[in-house]
Order: structure tokens, then C-alpha cells, then sequence
């Protein structure tokens, strides 16, 4: 919808194959542990061999023959080989034009071209995904638990009475307390950088994996960066200030939003940050407490809990500003107060003729009820 493609993109799948050189950047123990823990299979090539990952490699030169050469400031397939071209000056295109491009491709054109590779016999991508489906069924894509614990950022963290923090965000739920039980418990919690709804929280010999769910919902629409992005601009607006609430936060949203004018754009790989820059970027504000606004429920005016007259009613326990109620001290003695018509008469006597003062629709003499329908038992 977003780049105008005419056709539907192919279901979310698992990945089901890890092929990869000995690059640094795939070859290591926290890839290898996230792709065995997502159910992969990983297969190491030899380097300087296209032979051995022919499939990722001829991608990369349909897609330069077919697209890229033909975009205002393409470098070509290596350093200089375009010669007397400045790409630079020539380049017109934005990012999301790039990506525009490259996802009308793939979605539209790439699927239907007859496809001469191996096994394919001239089907087209397409053809050969339908025929695939048929005969070996659908790869279900992960769930967002298996990606929060094996893709996601994880912290070491230490319960409290308000759950953990990660990224000096505050999650907490019933379960977690019920597993802290009022101790202190050194956990790893596993934070999806791009939701903060809910993180998933494990300890060392405990099996079960526990979840705990935000607790300052002012982030819930947020990524991680852009949460710290807000909490470092709260802070940066009120020095002196140890305590965030949801409303200094949602200040701080709104000011980001009108002075910039415009987010990033997230794909941009100039915009990219490591989670090592998030977590220092998070360190500097340990020292500043976030808590969501507090709150004071409706209750019920003295005397009138158990009402049913039109007096009665939820008010608020104490109005914002007032100062709070100081009950008398017993040396004080009680103020003489006259009594009113209503206590002084008997309880059984009938109201006088004549009588001004309007019935206490509280008092059960004055209440009216509808009458019962005959059963018909």
C-alpha cells in the first residue's frame, strides 16, 4: 500500500537456512545462539567461494542489472569503474525512493519472470512457492516471545517492589512479584527494541520464562530510542527534577514533535544506533525516577455510603488543593450545634401540617419503590 504494489507480498515465513561466510559479523556466538534458539539451521562457506552461496550472490546481480544500474548515481559493481561519473552530484533519489523502488520490484515484477536456476525449469518464483506450500506446508513465523528471547536486547537487572527496569524503563506484573517474593532476584530481562509493551524476564534455574508489561504507558507507542529520545529531553527541560511523570513526558513528546518537525527516517543507516550507544545514552539517566501521575478514586460523602436518595453520590475524597482532614482531638470539646426539626421529632411521628422543610429522601419513611409483579409460581 504504502509504495503503490499491484500484487500481495508473500506470507511472513520462519528462516529456515543460515548460510553466511567467515565474516566477523555472522560468525560469532551471540548469531550462532540467536539462530539455533529460532530453530535455524546454520551452514558456514568458504571464503572467496560464490559457489558455495550461489543463490544470495546472483541475487545481488539480478537485482544490479535489473534495477540499480539504472538509477541516477550508481557507482557501478566496484570502485571506479564508472569512469568520468561523479555519483554524487548525479544522485537525486531519497531513501524512501530506494526502498520504494527495490519493494515494486520484488513484489510485482521478481515473483512472475520464468527463473532459470536450478530445479526452477523456467517457473516463475511464484509457481514455485504455491507448489511448495502444496506439498510441504507453510514455515509458521516466529512468535514475538521466541523473538524478544533470542533476537531481542537483553539487561541484567534486579527486582523491586515495582518490578524490574530495563533501559531505566519500569516493567512489572503480578507474576513477576509473586517469583521476587518481596526479595531482591538478579534476572535477565529480553526487550524487543521495537515494542515496549511487554518484556520477557528469565533467571538463572528457573525454567519458566515470566512477562511483565509496562508500567508507564506513555511508551507504549514508542521505540527504544525514541523513548530515551523523550526521557533525555524531559530531563535536559527540568534539571533540577528527580521524578518524570506521564505528564512531563507527554510535554516532552509534543515539544520533540513541533520543534523537529519531522522523525528520522528509521532506515536510514546513518540513523542506526547499537544497543551499546542506547544502553550509555540510558546509564546517564539511573539517577531520575519515572513513575506514573497518581491518582485518587471516587468515594462516597460521610454518612451517605449506603444511600439510595438523590443526595447521595461519589465525590472526591479530597478536592486538589485542599489540605487534608485533621480529625479533633479529644481535649477539644464538640461545638453546640441546634438540632434540626427532623432529630428532634420522633422517628414514628408524622410530619406536621403545614410544615416548610422538605422530606430527607434518605430516610426510608420518604422512600418510594416500585411495586412487585405477582409471581405466577
Amino acid at each position: 500500500m504504502r509504495y503503490g504494489c499491484k500484487q500481495d507480498p508473500v506470507p511472513p515465513v520462519r528462516l529456515g537456512l543460515a548460510l553466511a561466510d567467515n565474516g566477523t559479523a555472522t560468525r560469532n556466538a551471540d548469531v550462532y545462539a540467536g539462530q539455533l534458539g529460532m530453530g535455524m539451521a546454520v551452514m558456514t562457506a568458504r571464503a572467496h567461494q560464490p559457489m558455495d552461496k550461489q543463490i544470495v550472490e546472483r541475487l545481488f546481480g539480478t537485482t544490479q542489472w535489473d534495477v540499480l544500474n539504472f538509477r541516477p548515481g550508481y557507482t557501478g559493481s566496484r570502485p571506479g569503474e564508472l569512469t568520468g561519473y561523479e555519483p554524487k552530484p548525479s544522485a537525486e533519489i531519497s531513501h524512501d525512493d530506494l526502498y520504494g523502488t527495490l519493494t515494486r520490484y520484488f513484489i510485482d515484477e521478481y515473483p512472475f519472470r520464468p527463473h532459470r536456476g536450478t530445479g526452477m525449469y523456467g517457473a516463475t518464483p511464484r509457481q514455485k512457492q504455491e507448489e511448495a506450500l502444496q506439498l510441504y506446508g507453510p514455515m509458521e513465523p516466529p512468535s514475538q516471545r521466541d523473538r524478544c528471547l533470542h533476537l531481542g536486547a537483553k539487561v541484567q537487572a534486579t527486582t523491586t517492589s515495582e518490578g524490574v527496569r530495563a533501559f531505566n524503563i519500569p516493567f512489572n506484573s503480578t507474576e513477576l512479584q509473586r517469583f521476587a517474593a518481596g526479595r531482591p532476584k538478579r534476572v535477565t530481562v529480553h526487550l524487543d527494541p521495537d515494542d515496549l509493551r511487554k518484556v520477557h524476564v528469565t533467571a538463572e534455574g528457573e525454567d519458566a520464562v515470566i512477562e511483565a508489561r509496562l508500567s508507564m504507558t506513555v511508551f507504549k507507542d514508542q521505540t527504544l530510542e525514541e523513548a530515551i529520545e523523550i526521557m533525555e529531553t524531559a530531563t535536559k527541560s527540568n534539571p533540577i527534577l528527580r521524578e518524570l511523570h506521564d505528564r512531563h513526558l507527554s510535554e516532552a513528546m509534543k515539544r520533540r514533535a513541533l520543534e523537529s518537525g519531522f522523525f528520522p527516517d528509521s532506515r536510514d543507516p546513518s540513523s542506526y544506533q547499537t544497543l551499546a550507544q542506547l544502553e550509555a545514552r540510558a546509564s546517564k539517566l539511573l539517577q531520575v525516577e519515572t513513575r506514573p501521575a497518581a491518582y485518587i478514586g471516587a468515594t462516597a460523602a460521610p454518612g451517605h455510603l449506603m444511600s439510595r436518595g438523590r443526595t447521595s453520590g461519589a465525590v472526591p475524597a479530597r478536592p486538589a488543593g485542599a489540605a487534608p482532614f485533621k480529625p479533633p482531638s479529644p481535649s477539644t470539646p464538640p461545638k453546640a450545634s441546634a438540632p434540626s426539626p427532623q432529630s428532634a421529632r420522633p422517628m414514628d411521628a408524622p410530619p406536621r401540617k403545614g410544615s416548610t422543610t422538605a422530606p430527607d429522601p434518605d430516610e426510608i419513611q420518604t422512600m418510594t419503590f416500585d411495586p412487585i409483579k405477582d409471581s405466577k409460581l
